[in-house]
């Protein structure tokens, strides 16, 4: 409902709530992992930072799940992220790096 009225941050915080909710519940990792992601995809259009950290919240559900690939693609989200909409090179580079190497691991 927030999403389609365009209130981002409320929208944004919903998604968290619900990923909170998931992860207390253990009804499981991926619908946590979604909600964390929706919520990015809201807070980018208000709050870039905040959207990193759902971002980052994300990731790390992904890699503890074993789902590498999809870690990656949150990593590569927020080096974009921080390429243009909250400008920092250094997290920039190094998002894109652990990306690399997350790539080269997978194929050695």
């Amino acid at each position: 409902m927030f999403k389609i009225s365009k209130l981002w941050k409320e929208a944004g915080d919903a998604f968290v709530r619900s990923a909170e909710l998931h992860a207390a519940s253990g009804d499981g990792r991926h619908d946590t992992a979604s909600n964390y992601a929706e919520a990015a995809n809201c807070y980018r259009k208000v709050n870039p930072q905040v959207a990193v950290d759902c971002l980052m919240k994300t990731a790390e559900i992904y890699t503890d799940m074993g789902r590498f690939n999809m870690a990656a693609k949150n990593h590569c989200t927020i080096a974009e992220l921080y390429e243009s909409e909250c400008p920092d090179t250094a997290q920039c580079i190094a998002h894109y790096q652990f990306v690399m190497l997350r790539f080269i691991s997978t194929f050695n």
